[in-house]
């Protein structure tokens, strides 16, 4: 038996129905992205220096607390630590303040503010005995709150002390880097003092260049050169460094014109390490430069300078000066 041919109708599809489905996908797409978008919200935080931009996931921020907090300023800290004193005896007042009548001895019923200083009271363990919790309600609060204030004492002294014991240095970098002539050779050079009054031994410096770049597959990237220095390491950083980067053949620098500079958006990372001289802890610290704080044909102004009695000393005022190096030369 001969089987009948399909017909060719059967088989041509239904726009309508394809378009339908083809929204309907779309819109469960969409409503999918402003669900993800919902549970984890993000934001941007700029780096004046580097330029760049660090996108932070709220929930890892909630998890990652300590380190936010380790890594914010001081008035941030002091500011939420306010705030949220304020906000747990708001609590807890409020919690007071909606339970059975004459829970708390000696305070009035209809005011919230007594409940809430009486909460502060309690947090704090001031406890100075004129009003006192009159039942099983109040009794099972201030125990809740009680237990608060010791976990939240614990966590803060614990924060607080390590914030305060971070080492840190303080390093001054020059405000610009200077394309100029050292010994009749290009060099990049950036200009570096210890500001503190104590030394760091064993100092040691990397620099950094960041600039883009295209594959031969045309993928676009930012690729990182660790550079070359005339001296990179430092038994004793007590005064002033001159960090100097001879531009050869070896150099990612090496025949770059003004117009690339600024294409390739050319980024110096300077990054120091070394053991602070009066506590033995490792500091380090960093700075960037983008193309606008590259000086072409300049040089910094001599800082080390004679008093009087032929004695040696710095003079930092003129620490971020730079002066125009005649006659202009070229560095490609």
């Amino acid at each position: 038996m001969q089987k009948r041919p399909r017909s060719i109708e059967a088989h041509k599809p239904n726009t309508g129905s394809m378009k339908a489905s083809e929204e309907a996908h779309a819109q469960k797409a969409a409503e999918a992205i402003r669900e993800a978008h919902k549970l984890d919200r993000r934001y941007i935080s700029v780096s004046p220096q580097a330029g760049a931009r660090q996108i932070i996931s709220h929930r890892n921020l909630v998890k990652d607390s300590y380190h936010f907090l380790m890594d914010a300023s001081w008035f941030m800290v002091i500011s939420i630590l306010a705030f949220s004193f304020v906000a747990i005896n708001l609590l807890f007042g409020f919690l007071y303040y909606i339970g059975p009548a004459g829970s708390l001895g000696n305070l009035q019923i209809d005011s919230f503010l007594e409940n809430f200083f009486f909460s502060v009271q309690t947090f704090a363990t001031i406890g100075y005995g004129y009003w006192y919790p009159n039942s099983t309600y109040a009794n099972v609060i201030m125990s809740i709150e009680a237990f608060t204030q010791l976990v939240g004492t614990a966590l803060i002294t614990g924060l607080l002390f390590a914030k305060f014991s971070i080492p840190n240095a303080k390093v001054l970098f020059s405000h610009f880097a200077v394309l100029t002539k050292v010994n009749g050779k290009p060099a990049l050079r950036m200009r570096l003092a210890n500001a503190r009054g104590n030394q760091i031994v064993e100092a040691k410096i990397t620099v950094t260049v960041m600039l883009n770049e295209t594959s031969e597959e045309g993928e676009f990237m930012r690729r990182l050169y660790d550079i070359e220095l005339d001296r990179s390491s430092t038994p004793l950083f007590a005064l002033s460094w001159m960090v100097t980067h001879e531009i050869n053949e070896r150099s990612p620098l090496f025949g770059l014109t003004d117009v690339e500079f600024e294409q390739k958006e050319i980024q110096v990372i300077v990054s120091m390490v070394g053991i602070d001289g009066s506590s033995s802890q490792t500091i380090h610290t960093r700075h960037f430069y983008n193309t606008n704080h590259l000086k072409c044909n300049a040089r910094f102004v001599d800082i080390f300078l004679n008093d009087e009695h032929g004695r040696r000393y710095i003079d930092f005022k003129n620490f971020h000066t730079i002066e125009p190096v005649e006659p202009k030369s070229s560095f490609t």
